[in-house]
């Protein structure tokens, strides 16, 4: 895991001194709340992050997919236009084009 710096991110835990139960008997505990609710904030502020990242990959990857179909369409389009004007060498190519990212598309959606 990595910060938004780029560095590792350190995953706290608590150390044991904190789940043992001692009275300390003064009459404000309120540090102590305190380092659990913003321990437990870090926590939930983790988890939120990898939702978000899971919902941001599962786009990206409907994205890729999109724009693989989108370029086959555009080079079948061209093929189309190449026949029409009888041009076989850019006909050739388009079809080649056309073939590689429909093949592209087809990978996309099996893998994702």
């Amino acid at each position: 895991l990595w910060t938004p710096a780029g560095l590792p991110l350190r995953i706290p835990t608590l150390s044991w001194f904190w789940s043992v139960e001692v009275e300390l008997g003064g009459p404000d505990q309120s540090w102590n709340e305190e380092f659990y609710q913003v321990h437990w904030l870090q926590e939930k502020a983790l988890q939120d992050r990898w939702k978000e990242e899971m919902i941001l990959v599962q786009l990206e990857m409907d994205w890729t997919c999109n724009f693989f179909m989108w370029k086959a369409t555009q080079w079948g389009d061209q093929m189309q236009e190449s026949l029409v004007k009888r041009l076989l060498g850019h006909a050739s190519y388009s079809r080649r084009q056309f073939r590689m990212y429909s093949l592209l598309a087809q990978d996309a959606q099996a893998a994702f």
